[in-house]
């Protein structure tokens, strides 16, 4: 199936708004995981090469997410897409930080900022999320604390055959697969021989002490993650 969709599945008092401004078609508003089957409140990416095999025929693409206390954006890029920053397909800077604290050993910069000092690596680099133009997916606070329902991100890369959507027996009977999900998993697995993960890089940005820069411009945290299916 494609192309790709984005959700949030939250405790209850987290909704978002059927119009925002995004390039992503909302699926729906309620993001309760306790109703509506777990279904959240997801947006779809206008996108055919985003998810699937045509994702995987173009050689796959990036996916950055930034996530505030006011907002959650994600953005999508197919290898050929010409509009990708510089700062997401270049792999050539250095990883560990926007704004990083020094490494022992290591020479460090000294920057002044909101008139105190802060030292990073040499070659750490400044992202401006807001010049990467309109996102696919927005996610934002008017009827959502995202402080509140949601705490420290973790990161889950897996394949998940017949879970809460896919065994869902209604969703798996609209794909036209024969018999139960499960029954295919297990006794189809030459289906799944082109499903696995094939990443470059996961790179992730922050600034320190959840401190926001707005003098010298905006300084956005980012993670960008590139993968091939």
């Amino acid at each position: 199936m494609s192309p790709n969709m984005v959700s949030l599945h939250a405790s209850p008092g987290c909704k978002q708004p059927r119009h925002r401004i995004q390039k992503g078609t909302t699926e729906s508003k309620e993001c309760n995981s306790f109703v509506n089957y777990n279904q959240g409140c997801g947006v779809k990416i206008n996108d055919g090469l985003s998810y699937g095999p045509k994702f995987n025929e173009v050689g796959g693409g990036w996916y950055a997410l930034e996530r505030t206390k006011k907002e959650i954006k994600a953005w999508f890029w197919s290898r050929d897409d010409p509009n990708v920053p510089v700062e997401v397909a270049n792999r050539s800077h250095h990883s560990r930080g926007i704004i990083q604290a020094p490494i022992i050993g290591e020479n460090t910069l000294i920057e002044v900022l909101d008139g105190m000092q802060h030292s990073h690596h040499p070659d750490t680099i400044q992202i401006d999320t807001s010049k990467w133009g309109i996102p696919d997916v927005r996610f934002v606070d008017d009827e959502c604390d995202i402080p509140k329902h949601f705490k420290e991100h973790r990161i889950v890369i897996n394949l998940t055959f017949c879970g809460d959507w896919a065994g869902e027996f209604f969703t798996y009977l609209r794909s036209g697969c024969p018999g139960s999900c499960i029954d295919y998993v297990n006794f189809k697995p030459e289906a799944f021989k082109d499903a696995y993960w094939d990443i470059r890089s996961i790179r992730i940005f922050t600034l320190p002490h959840d401190v926001e820069y707005t003098q010298t411009g905006p300084f956005a945290r980012a993670d960008t993650e590139e993968k091939k299916a």
